[in-house]
C-alpha cells in the first residue's frame, strides 16, 4: 500500500502519465517503443539501492566521511564526491534522494547556506551518474539499444572524466575552508555481516545489467536481497521512476513519428556536431533521458547523444529527473526558500552547461 500510495502522489509521474496519454490519444505508439530490458535492469538496481538505503549503508558512509572534515571546504567536497562516486553506482536519482536529507540536516546544524551547495551535490550526481553504465536511466537506454559492451560504453566517456576533475579542482579553490564546529548526528550501526552478502548480490546483479550474466537472474537476485534482508524494502522501493521512464518511452514513440519533428531531428542528427548540440537542446525541454531516446530513433551516432544528455543534464531544472528530486527534495526542507534556490541551480547550472557544453565543442568536435 505505501508503494501504491507514493506513486499516485508523486508529481513527476502523474504529469508524464497525462502526457503519455494525450502522445498516444493524438500519434502512434507500439509495444516496440519501450526497452524493457532498461525497465528491468532499473528496477533491479532501484530494488537493490533501497535494500543499501534501509539497512542504513549510505547514511554510515556519509557519517564516517564527515568525521574526518576539520573545515567547510572538506566538508562540502565530500559531500560533492560521495555523489559524484555514489551516483556511479547507485544512480544519480538515488544519490540525490540519500545524500540531500543528510546535508540539510548538518546544514541546518552549521547553519550554512544550503542553496549553492545543494545545487553542486545535484550536479556532480549527474557527472558522476554519466560514467558508468549503471549510473543514470539514459546510460542503461543506451547501452541496450546500440548493443554495447562494457569496454565500448567506458570509451565514450573520457572528455566527462577530464571536465570533472577539472571543475572539482575550480570549485575546491573557491570553497572557502571556515572552521566547522562539531556535528553530532544519531550513530549508525551497520550488520556487517549481512552487507558481505549484499555486497556479492550486488555483483550478481550488476553482471546481469551489463549483460554477463542473463537479466531475469539480476532481478530475482534483487528481490531475493530485498526479501531476506527483512528491511520492507520492497514496499519502500520507488516503483515511480520506472513508470515514469515507461511514460517517457511512450511520449518518445509518439514524438518520433510526428512529420515535422522526424524533419527536422532527421536533419540535425547528420552530423556529431548537430546530435550534439540538438540533444543537448531537447534536454532542456523534454528532460535528458526522453531525449537521448528521441535522438537515438535517427542516428547511430551515439557517443554525440551521449555527451549532449550528459551536458543536457545542466541548465533547467527540467533538464534532468535528479534535477526535479532536488528541488523536490530542498522544498520539503526549506520550503519558504524554494524560489530563490531555484534561481541559484538555475545560474549553477548555466555554467557547467556552457563550461562543458563549449569545451566538448572546441576540442571533441
Amino acid at each position: 500500500m505505501l508503494a501504491i500510495r507514493h506513486i499516485f502522489t508523486d508529481k513527476t509521474f502523474l504529469v508524464t502519465l497525462v502526457l503519455a496519454v494525450v502522445a498516444m490519444l493524438l500519434g502512434s505508439v507500439t509495444p516496440g517503443d519501450v526497452n524493457w530490458r532498461t525497465l528491468w535492469s532499473l528496477l533491479a538496481l532501484i530494488i537493490l539501492v533501497t535494500v543499501y538505503e534501509r539497512l542504513h549503508v549510505f547514511e554510515y558512509l556519509a557519517q564516517q566521511l564527515l568525521k574526518i572534515s576539520h573545515n567547510r571546504r572538506q566538508l562540502l567536497l565530500f559531500f560533492y564526491l560521495l555523489a559524484f562516486a555514489g551516483s556511479m553506482l547507485v544512480t544519480n536519482d538515488i544519490a540525490i534522494l540519500t545524500l540531500l536529507p543528510i546535508f540539510f540536516q548538518i546544514s541546518t546544524t552549521l547553519k550554512l547556506k544550503p542553496a549553492l551547495p545543494t545545487s553542486l551535490i545535484t550536479i556532480y550526481a549527474n557527472l558522476g551518474g554519466a560514467l558508468t553504465p549503471i549510473g543514470n536511466p539514459q546510460n542503461l537506454y543506451l547501452l541496450s539499444y546500440y548493443h554495447l559492451n562494457f569496454a565500448s560504453f567506458m570509451q565514450m566517456t573520457g572528455p566527462i572524466w577530464v571536465l570533472s576533475a577539472l571543475s572539482f579542482a575550480v570549485v575546491a579553490l573557491v570553497t572557502p575552508p571556515a572552521k566547522i564546529g562539531r556535528i553530532n548526528l544519531r550513530p549508525v550501526v551497520i550488520d556487517f555481516r549481512h552487507l558481505w552478502i549484499l555486497m556479492l548480490g550486488t555483483a550478481i546483479v550488476l553482471l546481469a545489467v551489463l549483460k554477463i550474466l542473463p537479466l531475469p537472474v539480476g532481478v530475482a537476485v534483487a528481490v531475493g536481497l530485498a526479501l531476506i534482508s527483512r528491511s520492507q524494502s520492497l514496499e519502500h522501493t520507488d516503483y515511480s521512476v520506472i513508470l515514469v521512464l515507461l511514460n517517457f518511452f511512450i511520449i518518445v514513440g509518439a514524438l518520433s513519428r510526428w512529420g515535422w519533428v522526424v524533419t527536422n531531428l532527421e536533419a540535425s542528427s547528420k552530423t556529431i556536431w548537430g546530435t550534439f548540440l540538438t540533444t543537448v537542446g531537447i534536454s532542456q525541454v523534454i528532460s535528458n533521458v526522453p531525449g537521448a531516446v528521441l535522438m537515438s530513433r535517427f542516428t547511430n551516432l551515439v557517443q554525440p547523444i551521449y555527451l549532449g544528455a550528459t551536458v543536457g543534464s545542466f541548465g533547467t531544472v527540467v533538464a534532468s529527473l535528479a534535477n526535479l528530486l532536488a528541488v523536490r527534495q530542498y522544498y520539503g526542507w526549506h520550503r519558504s526558500a524554494t524560489g530563490s534556490f531555484i534561481r541559484v541551480f538555475t545560474y549553477a547550472n548555466l555554467v557547467f552547461l556552457l563550461a562543458f557544453g563549449g569545451l566538448i565543442v572546441l576540442f571533441q568536435y
